[in-house]
């Protein structure tokens, strides 16, 4: 079993490139071609924390019946998960499909490790080994309800 933690804000951050090269997939939903990423790649719109503009990010997901769940995988340094800490209201975007909702941070073990599981099996183990860091994973629901605007 992995072990999880919420971490410091002073973990080391993405550099650069890496973190650039992370937000290639809004490009395919901003002209209009997000359909063709939405069986992997969702964007979660949130409140910047510091600024109050909109940020989109791009992100791996697991839908479950009316909740997306996502993983943060820099932990509490990731800047996203900050933002959404500061207002927990956003919009989920799959392909054409949008939702206003809020989070809900998940703190159960059980819970991470059975969405976790998904994940790697949606995504491949090694995959999501490359790009979660597995000690400072952080679970985020995002209940859905089923008007998608």
């Amino acid at each position: 079993m992995a072990k999880y933690t919420h971490g410091s804000t002073r973990l080391p951050r993405p550099g650069w490139l890496r973190a650039r090269l992370a937000k290639w997939a809004l490009l395919p939903y901003q002209l209009g071609l997000g359909f063709l990423l939405a069986r992997k790649v969702m964007i979660l719109t949130t409140k910047g924390r510091v600024t109050g503009k909109e940020r989109r990010t791009p992100l791996w997901y697991v839908r479950e019946g009316d909740a997306i769940y996502c993983l943060c995988g820099w932990g509490a340094s990731s800047d996203w998960l900050k933002n959404l800490k500061a207002d927990p209201h956003v919009i989920v975007q799959v392909g054409r499909e949008r939702w206003e909702t809020a989070k809900k941070l998940i703190q159960e073990p059980q819970e991470m490790e059975r969405v976790l599981s998904t994940m790697q099996e949606k995504y491949g183990r090694r995959t999501v080994h490359l790009f979660y860091h597995m000690d400072r994973l952080v679970l985020v629901a995002f209940p859905l309800d089923n008007s998608g605007k």
